[in-house]
């Protein structure tokens, strides 16, 4: 079983969360990028105590009372109310990733002085492509937060400066890094009390920098260059967003969508495979894409509001006319989220890591119980025996030598792809290929 941190760096299941080096007393930890792309904790042995703090916060390692509770649950997760919802400003709407209803609530939240302070990641000027975590105070930050980025962020390493600002602050944030927060405000009153409000955001995988650097290429950009860089911007082609580069003399420069979306496996984490939090059970509100759902509402956003807190916070803001909403419906959700072949998958995969003598989150081991008896089919074997190899380093670096090969993927537009098949049987009809064969 896990027991430190370090077991948890040896196994490859750091989750790059920071809540270790963000509850560390002495500063002994910091993260640093590794060659696969992601990000670990490096101990200086000169600082560390060995008091053990950092391992009870890991979430690899522990399973929070919070996160416990609601795995009693008939759903498996808190659930008061679901709806769709967009902020009424239309500048946070452009702004925002879908319907702008995190902009739109934390900057009603800061003007009303429901919270004093915001957790959000933002663009890093000296680096764009490594984003960064800061703690706003006022709303007129609020058009500096970053839309979704798509890459590792130790949100969790600002811990001990919210807890020495004290107040109210909102935090956001994904499923790994709220389930190591949840820890440090069960062992730590001071943050307990600190945080007032948790936005967690859906989350299908976050990718390795790798990524980033990949799509940086596709947008035929040099990345010595790069001023701003955007996972999925609206400005060339509108929602659901493609890779933008904005370069130093001002250029923006595009690639298609399917540059992201194609790529995905090659560039996604091990811990990203063993994780099924993917609608972050343990936030008081949960956002996300609302795919699946149908709304009146153009390009909303799918709200799943889990705690009196959250309830309170988003009621008050759409009194307040900050948000327009409309009902919506929890099933849809998780349908269009495709929640229940991810648990299979990450069950799957957890069965190949304890086949190959690697340790799995505890959280796992806590939802899938007789995961060792899991049989896997032949083709599932390969499949996650690729999907470990191009997540080491050596597997990175093949897949930097050889692009070419998702290029010739996305040769072809991808409804071109779907329907190939069905455009070759009536080209051979209208030949009368079919007819002499027959």
């Amino acid at each position: 079983m896990l027991k430190t941190i370090e077991d948890v760096v040896k196994n490859r299941i750091c989750t790059g969360c920071g809540t270790c080096a963000g509850n560390c007393r002495f500063h002994a930890l910091a993260m640093k990028e590794t060659g696969t792309g992601t990000i670990v904790p490096v101990i200086d042995k000169d600082k560390c105590t060995h008091c053990g703090i950092c391992d009870r916060v890991c979430p690899q390692i522990n399973i929070s009372q919070a996160m416990a509770d609601s795995l009693s649950l008939p759903d498996g997760e808190p659930v008061k109310d679901v709806f769709l919802a967009k902020a009424s400003d239309s500048v946070l709407v452009t702004k925002g990733q879908t319907g702008g209803f995190v902009r739109a609530l934390l900057a009603w939240a800061l003007d009303t002085g429901a919270i004093t302070s915001a957790v959000c990641v933002v663009d890093n000027k000296a680096d764009p492509l490594r984003p960064t975590v800061r703690v706003i105070t006022n709303a007129d930050e609020i058009l500096d937060v970053a839309i979704s980025k798509y890459c590792p962020v130790a949100v969790n390493t600002v811990l001990q400066d919210i807890r020495d600002r004290g107040g109210r602050c909102a935090y956001v944030g994904l499923g790994c890094q709220m389930q190591g927060l949840q820890l440090a405000m069960e062992m730590n009153p001071g943050i307990r009390e600190t945080v007032a409000l948790r936005i967690g955001l859906f989350c299908d995988r976050v990718m390795t920098y790798k990524a980033a650097d990949y799509l940086v290429r596709c947008c035929k950009a040099d990345p010595e260059r790069v001023r701003k860089f955007d996972y999925r911007s609206k400005t060339w082609r509108g929602y659901p967003g493609d890779p933008e580069v904005v370069t130093d003399d001002g250029n923006r420069l595009h690639a298609s969508r399917y540059c992201r979306i194609d790529s995905r496996e090659l560039f996604t984490p091990i811990h990203c495979r063993l994780c099924d939090d993917k609608l972050n059970a343990l936030a008081d509100i949960s956002v996300g894409d609302p795919h699946g759902l149908k709304s009146e509402i153009p390009f909303p956003t799918a709200v799943i509001v889990r705690s009196d807190r959250g309830e309170s916070f988003v009621r008050q803001a759409v009194e307040s006319g900050r948000l327009d909403v409309q009902p919506g419906d929890y099933a849809m959700v998780k349908k269009g989220q495709k929640i229940a072949g991810r648990r299979v998958s990450t069950r799957e995969f957890g069965r190949y890591m304890l086949g190959r003598h690697l340790q799995i989150p505890a959280l796992l081991h806590r939802k899938n119980p007789q995961i060792e008896s899991v049989r896997q089919t032949p083709a599932g074997r390969v499949l996650h025996r690729w999907q470990f190899f191009i997540a080491t380093e050596k597997g990175s670096q093949l897949v930097e030598k050889t692009p070419w090969r998702i290029h010739l993927l996305r040769a072809v537009p991808r409804w071109v792809k779907k329907n190939t098949l069905g455009r070759l049987v009536r080209c051979a009809k209208s030949l009368g290929i079919l007819r002499r064969i027959r």
